[in-house]
């Protein structure tokens, strides 16, 4: 019978640690929502302007190397349509290659 109250007490404390984490979250979201708000720290570089040059620097990157994977993909996709028999043929060879491969492996 002792186990109704422990049940009743552990809810409680689970409604607590409820409220602190939902707290937790607020301030959180508070630091992200107003952005001249992040506390500044010359040593943790955590300045708002700082930040945004990060920020756009990386975009920078990323942009660069998406245009880089689409003019490669584009180019190894006209390679492809003017042989398709060799690139047939090389994905053939491949594919026996490795199931060799898993077939030695298998034996051993």
């Amino acid at each position: 019978m002792s186990s109704k109250p422990q049940i009743a007490t552990e809810i409680e404390e689970l409604k607590k640690d409820a409220s602190r984490v939902l707290a937790d979250i607020v301030k959180i979201s508070s630091y992200i929502g107003a952005r001249d708000t992040i506390p500044a720290s010359e040593e943790s570089g955590l300045e708002p302007e700082h930040l945004r040059e990060k920020i756009e620097s990386m975009r920078a990157t990323v942009k660069t190397i998406k245009e880089e994977i689409t003019k490669r993909a584009e180019k190894a996709d006209k390679h492809v349509k003017a042989n398709p028999y060799l690139f047939l043929a090389l994905a053939g060879g491949i594919g026996f290659a490795l199931g060799k491969l898993r077939a030695h492996r298998r034996e051993s």
